[in-house]
């Protein structure tokens, strides 16, 4: 295990715990900066961390503009002091009341969502109507990864063009994720994101030609981070890049990212017969997905899961000593996003290796205020 990892003060903690390195984290956003060439280019997703502190990290860092997923982020944002938040998800029925009730209360941020249909078009406008406010429209376009968006063509243009028929909305460009890209190889990904990039621009062109506004187009997600960086004429969303992962790291080595959330566990059981440890981090405690191996164990090697549970994990050790009962294990979790929303809160170490504070998870919850 690096020594950047060790906490000097682990046997203090809880387990599992979550752990944040609150100077790698630092290190991650300022990187992002570096490849975006400066914060205006930058609308980073909130989705990995969920947390207020490091939201407030990339607000001091210049960082105007972010995106989220849920109302509970928007509103994490806002009560951060984020100027600028898209939330990019489809909202009907009470979550489209809850924006607009969000953007009534927070008049000091700007928010706007994506629409890929009419009907929701329509229930934006008419929340928006009723709370008095006036909420920005992003397009989702399908460039591929087929979950939500409308496909580039007649009728994406037509829905664009129907934004300027409620007085409460404004068109504020093209929201595009690009979330099937997951190419290993640098140049196979860049590839792929001319590709998306071209598909979006197949809407775009007869957008601006028929007259139409097209503030901001958003395209992009951590892997395709680095090869929307080189297009100039779009805004950059990664996400995991605050937090890093095992299978980021693992799969898209020529990114610079540090992984900065590790899982402290302990062992809990020992089976020398059958060569097998349990330690106490089930799948209540990391992420169950994706298939394979859902972390790595930093402190213990040549180890091969054997099954987990709710709060149990078994490993059969395949050479050299059995660790000992008590032990503490370093884990880094393979999906670090649904691995946070586990956990109400992380403890963070700094940069001397002692964890004194935590931080809440605040947007775990879906509700936070609205």
């Amino acid at each position: 295990m690096e020594a950047r990892y060790a906490i000097r003060n682990a046997a203090e903690l809880p387990s599992p715990s979550l752990v944040f390195y609150e100077d790698i984290i630092l290190g991650n956003i300022r990187l992002a900066l570096k490849i975006a060439g400066g914060p205006d280019r930058l609308r980073p997703h909130v989705k990995t961390h969920k947390t207020a502190e490091i939201a407030e990290m990339a607000l001091r860092e210049g960082i105007r503009k972010f995106k989220c997923a849920t109302i509970a982020e928007a509103e994490m944002l806002a009560r951060a002091g984020a100027p600028n938040v898209l939330l990019s998800y489809p909202l009907y029925g009470r979550n489209a009341a809850r924006f607009a009730e969000l953007a009534a209360r927070y008049t000091a941020t700007d928010f706007s969502t994506l629409v890929d249909a009419e009907e929701g078009l329509r229930g934006i406008a008419e929340n928006a109507k009723s709370a008095k406010v006036r909420i920005g429209i992003f397009l989702d376009v399908d460039i591929g990864q087929h979950r939500t968006g409308i496909a580039p063509g007649a009728d994406a243009e037509a829905l664009y063009a129907r934004i300027g028929y409620f007085g409460n909305l404004y068109a504020a460009g093209l929201h595009c994720y690009d979330g099937h890209n997951h190419q290993q190889s640098p140049a196979e990904r860049r590839t792929a994101a001319r590709e998306c990039h071209a598909m979006m621009d197949s809407l775009r062109a007869p957008l601006l030609k028929a007259g139409l506004s097209v503030p901001e187009v958003v395209m992009g997600g951590t892997p395709t981070f680095p090869c929307y960086a080189e297009m100039p004429d779009v805004t950059l969303s990664p996400g995991t890049f605050f937090l890093q992962d095992y299978s980021y790291s693992e799969n898209f080595p020529d990114m610079e990212f540090t992984p900065a959330a590790l899982i402290v566990t302990r062992v809990v059981s020992l089976n020398p017969a059958r060569r097998e440890f349990c330690i106490d981090l089930g799948y209540k405690g990391i992420s169950a997905d994706p298939k394979g191996l859902r972390g790595k164990l930093l402190t213990i090697d040549d180890c091969d899961p054997v099954l987990q549970n709710e709060e149990h994990w078994v490993f059969v050790k395949r050479s050299g000593e059995l660790p000992k009962l008590g032990d503490i294990v370093y884990v880094m979790p393979t999906h670090i996003c649904p691995t946070v929303a586990l956990y109400e809160r992380a403890c963070i170490v700094d940069a001397d290796g002692l964890w004194t504070k935590a931080w809440k998870i605040v947007a775990r919850d879906r509700v936070v205020g609205i």
